[in-house]
């Protein structure tokens, strides 16, 4: 038998000194095909409210139409749109690509926490391009941008952003961050009660720090209150939002999927719920004066976005992507709970498809059944993590 030669020697060396490169070139590469194939997909929002604000906007002169934009998204993502309607590309394909841009920052962001987080483990290389890897092809990052045209990404990427922030201690920046997510969709509130529970127990900051997150979406609508836009009404478009809708649930499979009853009593209802829960998890910490580090504080994170989305009523089907993010980032890091983040991935996608294939896999109230699962075993975790402190 032969020997290899030296060329064959000198590449099969290149290939080893340079694996790890290769493995996010083809990472890339397969996750840019896949979203490839989902482009030409129009969903019911993109036809009904996406591509209608987009030429609304273009036919008022693109930023100038800020001053009387449609729609109830907020100005800083009306404000893409407008200067999306500048360029000679099909309104379908540019909308996704923002997206689709913002999957790729919100993968590098997850793999280099776990970089960071995991520095002194030999794995931390390969164990940061899996969480990268993943974070691509998870079904519901995937099918966000890519096929719906949604936009939920940008505002978990900021959310991401702000709690790698708080890893470096970094808390201005973190609320900066905050303060973008903001800009992008109000379910930035879905963490909001990490930091005021770390706001207590941490003494860390200033409260004045809260008020950084309404100053940057102040910052970031100036365009379209420059065009023209009362100030009053990008300061309450959330507010507006929240009137939108009037169905307790929209195909997401939390609380109201298991009751029926009045909407008005029962939406109260659940929101005090929501906020007698956090009161008593807030008292709780204080009691037992938990010292906080990061694995507490993205359990926690993943214990928020879960009590708000199950308990909160007028949740949409994308209402929980943040929580496959920051589930899985938490099963990397910490080797922990993979089910978990396999089973919130899993009622994400299912409400996915309720909303653009109209299938129903499983059935609502199974799935609320295991949310509810999911959220009693955090909530446990999270108090048994507590009383394991030394």
């Amino acid at each position: 038998m032969e020997k290899i030669s030296k060329v064959e020697n000198k590449f099969i060396n290149w290939i080893e000194n340079h694996i790890d490169c290769l493995i996010i070139i083809g990472i890339v590469l397969f996750s840019l095909i896949l979203r490839y194939f989902m482009l030409s997909y129009q969903s019911e929002d993109f036809k009904n409210f996406l591509s209608p604000w987009f030429y609304e906007l273009k036919e008022a002169g693109g930023l100038s139409g800020l001053a009387n934009y449609p729609g109830d998204y907020n100005a800083p993502y009306m404000t893409i749109l407008a200067l999306l309607t500048y360029l000679k590309i099909n309104p379908l394909i540019s909308i996704k690509i923002i997206s689709i841009i913002f999957d790729y920052i919100l993968a590098f962001l997850v793999g280099k926490f776990v970089y960071d987080v995991i520095s002194k483990d030999n794995n931390r290389k390969m164990l940061s391009i899996l969480a990268f890897g993943i974070t691509l092809f998870l079904p519901t990052v995937v099918m966000n941008g890519a096929l719906w045209a949604q936009c939920d990404v940008i505002y978990t990427t900021f959310l991401v952003l702000a709690f790698y922030f708080l890893y470096k201690d970094k808390t201005l920046f973190s609320f900066i961050s905050l303060g973008l997510a903001f800009a992008f969709k109000l379910q930035f509130i879905f963490v909001l009660p990490v930091y005021i529970i770390l706001y207590f127990r941490k003494k860390n900051f200033s409260i004045l720090y809260f008020l950084i997150i309404p100053l940057v979406n102040f910052i970031l609508c100036l365009p379209a209150i420059i065009a023209g836009k009362p100030i009053s009404e990008c300061l309450l478009v959330y507010f507006n939002q929240t009137s939108t809708y009037k169905s307790l649930n929209l195909n997401f499979p939390n609380l109201y999927s298991l009751i029926n009853g009045n909407e008005q009593y029962l939406s109260k209802i659940g929101i005090l719920t929501l906020i007698i829960i956090f009161a008593f998890l807030l008292f709780y910490i204080i009691k037992k004066k938990v010292n906080f580090n990061m694995e507490k504080i993205l359990l926690l994170g993943v214990l928020s976005i879960v009590l708000c989305t199950y308990f909160l009523p007028y949740m949409h089907e994308r209402y929980l992507f943040a929580a496959d993010i920051f589930s899985l980032l938490y099963c990397v890091l910490y080797k922990r709970n993979y089910l978990v983040a396999i089973l919130i991935s899993f009622i994400s996608i299912t409400s996915y498809c309720m909303f653009l294939f109209n299938s129903y896999l499983v059935p609502s109230y199974l799935l609320s059944m295991i949310f509810f699962g999911i959220l009693i075993y955090l909530f446990k975790d999270f108090i048994v993590m507590i009383k394991n402190e030394k």
